[in-house]
């Protein structure tokens, strides 16, 4: 992976990348509102980078994220009131919004192996391992790596509702009946 401060002040490298075609607009649109008046494309992917990375993480076992990364999933991802995906979908929704502003870039799947592992010694690969990111080719510099996906203990809180009190019935108290007395005043002389 290239250093990103060899990019600063470069300008876009030329790469194929597949047309935007059946793109959902609001893919376009968050891109727009998310860079703003940034003018570089360094500026542009950094602040793509940083918008996503305010989202949260769920690989969709906690049942709070669905899997997938098509179109309606990351339109839905990205009018949700809350980002929340895992890094598949953060990288899918980055490298789209990227090439709608005009800016080349690719999904990238790779290992991140544990800090335990040595040149020395072979490597258990485990798909926890595992990450997608997005790669963009800056002139003179080749492609450089961001990781727009919010760290993985950064997820979303969801309040576990409580239950709802079982209220007793109200019970009236009714006032003590009258005492009947066996001798009537009316039959006293």
């Amino acid at each position: 992976l290239n250093d990103r401060a060899a990019a600063v002040g470069r300008p876009l490298a030329d790469a194929p990348v597949p047309s935007n075609e059946r793109v959902p607009d609001v893919v376009g649109s968050t891109a727009l509102e998310i860079v703003g008046d940034a003018s570089t494309p360094l500026d542009q992917v950094e602040r793509l980078e940083r918008a996503l990375r305010e989202g949260f993480y769920s690989d969709g076992s906690d049942g709070v994220s669905r899997a997938g990364h098509t179109a309606e999933r990351i339109s839905s991802m990205l009018t949700a009131p809350v980002l929340i995906g895992d890094d598949e979908q953060y990288a899918v929704a980055m490298a789209l919004m990227a090439r709608a502003l005009g800016i080349p870039a690719r999904v990238v799947l790779g290992f991140y192996p544990t800090d335990e592992a040595t040149a020395a010694s072979p490597l258990a690969v485990t798909g926890t391992m595992a990450h997608v990111w997005v790669d963009v080719p800056f002139d003179g510099v080749g492609w450089v790596a961001f990781d727009p996906t919010p760290d993985r203990d950064r997820v979303p809180q969801t309040e576990v509702p409580k239950p709802k009190p079982q209220p007793r019935p109200q019970v009236i108290t009714l006032p003590e009946p009258p005492s009947i007395s066996s001798v009537d005043p009316f039959d006293d002389p």
